[in-house]
């Protein structure tokens, strides 16, 4: 089934590209309609519609010490943000089985327009779709396998994202997170590591900011969202999610004062970029066929 679902979507997807673009304006009108639901009342009203749109959060205090204490990222709409989604929906829909599967599948798709087709989402909705042929033709293709090939057919769809930042760091932080690393904190330090080639022309990241992200991140991630898509759709609990954000600011104004200030004064340079990434996934595919050898050596 997964298989004549990615190759309708793939061929749709191009043949759509090569035509009249319909995907463009269907994610245009979705985006917009998303930000009009938008809690215009509320002084947060840009971390709603970055949280929950995908839109380019503004410049202001707290977005800045955001991105000083490494929790910047929690605010752009990102693969992870999509995975989420995906789990809580396969909580609700796992008992219908099939159907509950095309109704994942939708709500991913209609997501991914909300999010006006965002480079680092659709690469996330493109690794979950070879994620599910994977497991039903039983193909074992490993965790940094689906990245590469996720990555490589989104670039063929949409060519124009080699000189996407965004997509870049999507890619770069999906690989070191497939990495199997059981402890999370050794894994929060191995992306922390792998992920300062790419974003050190953007903000130059403070070892603290891994343990932060660490601590932190998954606790916000997971509370965030679902509280930013309750306010779009309640709107009496705007006001409750407000002293959320609140709180947030404060703590976060508080740890920013501690770490020391660092300003990027380089930019990125995509080929660069691109030659890490690549290098980085074969060192990754060598050091795990090693590590695959060796345990198969010591089993028998």
């Amino acid at each position: 089934m997964w298989k004549t679902i990615f190759a309708i979507t793939f061929l749709g997807i191009l043949i759509d590209s090569c035509m009249h673009n319909y995907m463009a304006s269907w994610a245009g009108f979705a985006h917009r309609f998303c930000l009009d639901l938008s809690p215009s009342e509320s002084t947060y009203r840009p971390l709603y519609s970055a949280m929950v749109c995908g839109a380019d959060p503004a410049m202001s205090q707290i977005t800045a010490h955001l991105r000083a204490v490494g929790l910047y990222h929690l605010l752009v709409v990102s693969g992870s943000h999509l995975i989420f989604i995906e789990i809580l929906l396969l909580y609700i829909f796992k008992p219908l089985g099939k159907p509950g599967e095309w109704l994942i599948f939708i709500a991913l798709i209609i997501f991914t327009l909300i999010c006006n087709v965002a480079a680092p989402v659709m690469r996330a909705m493109i690794s979950f779709m070879l994620r599910k042929i994977n497991e039903e033709s039983k193909l074992f293709w490993s965790g940094h396998n689906l990245t590469l090939a996720s990555g490589i057919v989104t670039l063929l769809l949409f060519p124009a994202w080699l000189n996407s930042l965004s997509f870049v760091m999507s890619w770069s932080a999906a690989l070191y997170v497939s990495l199997p690393v059981k402890s999370s904190l050794r894994k929060h330090i191995v992306i922390f590591l792998g992920l300062i080639p790419i974003v050190y022309s953007l903000q130059p990241m403070h070892p603290i900011t891994s343990l932060i992200n660490w601590l932190v991140a998954p606790l916000l991630g997971f509370i965030l969202l679902p509280l930013c898509v309750v306010a779009f759709a309640f709107s009496p609990a705007v006001y409750l999610v407000d002293l959320f954000w609140l709180a947030v600011d404060k703590v976060t104004t508080v740890i920013a004062l501690e770490i020391p200030s660092q300003n990027a004064t380089t930019k990125t340079i995509f080929l660069l970029s691109w030659f890490y990434i690549f290098f980085a996934q074969i060192i990754i595919y060598f050091i795990l066929r090693n590590m695959r050898r060796r345990m198969a050596l010591n089993t028998h």
